[in-house]
């Protein structure tokens, strides 16, 4: 019967063969996808929150008050127009 003891595409019986190293490379390329996708399958999956509308806005306004980017009076101004819409 044919053996076939390769180790990189070398065998002690046969010398090179030549599909050995292919075979390996993708016998370890599926093996590291198969081990990936069981982690991301086991791994409870987190999103953030999305806010919507004038909900969304208010929020991005709020943020943009706290990193200084804009004054309370505009703050003020454009929540009152977001509150109106």
């Amino acid at each position: 019967m044919w053996h076939c003891r390769s180790l990189f595409g070398l065998s002690a019986r046969w010398g090179f063969h030549p599909w050995g190293g292919v075979f390996q490379l993708l016998f370890w390329a599926a093996l590291i996808i198969f081990i990936i996708w069981v982690i991301m399958r086991i791994t409870p999956q987190t999103t953030r929150p999305t806010t919507s509308g004038a909900d969304g806005a208010i929020a991005t306004l709020d943020h943009r008050l706290a990193r200084g980017e804009i004054s309370i009076e505009e703050y003020h101004q454009t929540k009152q127009v977001l509150s109106k819409g």
